[in-house]
């Protein structure tokens, strides 16, 4: 699961580390996703809309974003930018395919024949 957000400002907020505000472009943002910034990944703490905690935010809601190890550096590096963040089942983590093998029924490898040139 992936969401993108349009970074529109950072700031330090004692005793609760460097928070984004932001508005979501696409996709569900939820807390437990992480950003990658420069190879140094922060967790989504916690996510806020008007100082109320909200589970998940979807496309066009305006959000405050609290981090786990979050690096008010980095993330000044992105403002006013679209970031996406990732879950770790996320499908641009990696790539699953099939490739078929010679010992499949005789009809799928009759079907492929054509492709192959034999």
């Amino acid at each position: 699961m992936e969401a993108k957000v349009f970074i529109q400002g950072v700031f330090s907020i004692t005793g609760a580390g460097p928070v984004v505000v932001g508005k979501v472009v696409d996709g569900m943002l939820t807390p437990g996703m992480k950003l990658e910034i420069s190879g140094t990944t922060m967790q989504v703490r916690s996510i806020e809309q008007h100082h109320e905690a909200l589970t998940r935010a979807g496309p066009g809601e305006n959000v405050g974003i609290g981090f786990t190890n979050g690096n008010k550096d980095l993330l000044k590096s992105v403002e006013k930018q679209e970031v996406t963040f990732f879950s770790d089942d996320s499908a641009s983590k990696g790539f699953n395919g099939q490739v078929p093998e010679p010992n499949r029924p005789k009809g799928v490898i009759d079907s492929l024949k054509g492709l192959f040139g034999k």
